[in-house]
Parts: C-alpha cells; structure tokens; sequence
C-alpha cells in the first residue's frame, strides 16, 4: 500500500545510484593519500602541498570503475599502492619513466586509467604473467613534466 503526501521535499547533495554505492571509491583512497586538512593547512600558510594536485584531478568514469573493480575483489590495497605510486611519480622531478610490476589485466587496466587521468603516456610490455606498465611522464602536449 502507498500513501501519497502533500510533503515537498528538497534534496541537497550529491546523487549516488545504489551500483556506485557498494564501491569503494577512489576518493576514500585520495583522502589516505592527501588529507584534506593538511591540504587546507599548507594553502593557508601559501605552502605548496606536494599531493595537492592528486585532490584536484578530474578522475574519469574509467578509473574511478577500474579502482572499485579492484577493491571489490578485495585488492584495495593493491590499488591504493599502485595510486599513491603514481601519485608520487608526479611529484618526482628526477624521475622520468616507471615501470610498474608485472601484474593481471585488470590491475594494468587501473594504472593505465591513473597514469592517463594524471597526464602522462603510457604503453605495456612483456607477455603473459610477466606484461607490465609503463609510464613516461610525457604529457599528451609533449612537455616534459
């Protein structure tokens, strides 16, 4: 039986579908990464926050996917190391190229999808159980970073 109700109700917020629900999101990871209150701390003394363009990222409907997929097969930890390694890429200025561990599709899927969102190119190399990532920070304008 439903009862019908002359109650207007406004919603404020952000919709989340029952599918994006039971995820894990990237963005629980970010916060691990790069707290937003040290964030908020180092822009109020004008500092630069090394991690403070991970929070900014626009991350694709792709990587935000691929990083549940992962966490949902109980390998959030796999995907959250494999985030703030290429978090930490970004901010290397020694470090020009990185070659991920060889590791199974889905896994390769995530770091592509990261290493994309965050601007640099990437290619695979090696068969089987041994393919791995690899990612030159080469950003699709062609400057180095």
């Amino acid at each position: 039986m439903c009862i019908e109700s002359e109650l207007e109700l406004e919603y404020a917020g952000a919709w989340i579908t029952a599918a994006e629900a039971r995820f894990v999101k990237i963005k629980s990871a970010i916060e691990r990464i790069a707290p937003r209150q040290k964030a908020d701390k180092h822009r109020q003394l004008g500092e630069n926050y090394h991690y403070g363009e991970l929070r900014e990222t626009l991350w694709s409907q792709e990587t935000k996917w691929s990083y549940a997929k992962l966490a949902n097969e109980n390998e959030e930890e796999v995907a959250f190391k494999d985030l703030k390694l290429l978090a930490e890429l970004s901010i290397n200025k020694e470090t020009a190229t990185l070659y991920m561990d060889p590791c199974r599709s889905m896994r390769r899927e995530l770091q592509h999808n990261i290493t994309q969102d965050l601007g640099f190119k990437t290619g695979s190399q090696g068969d089987g159980s041994a393919r791995q990532v690899v990612v030159w920070k080469i950003p699709v304008d062609g400057d180095v970073h």
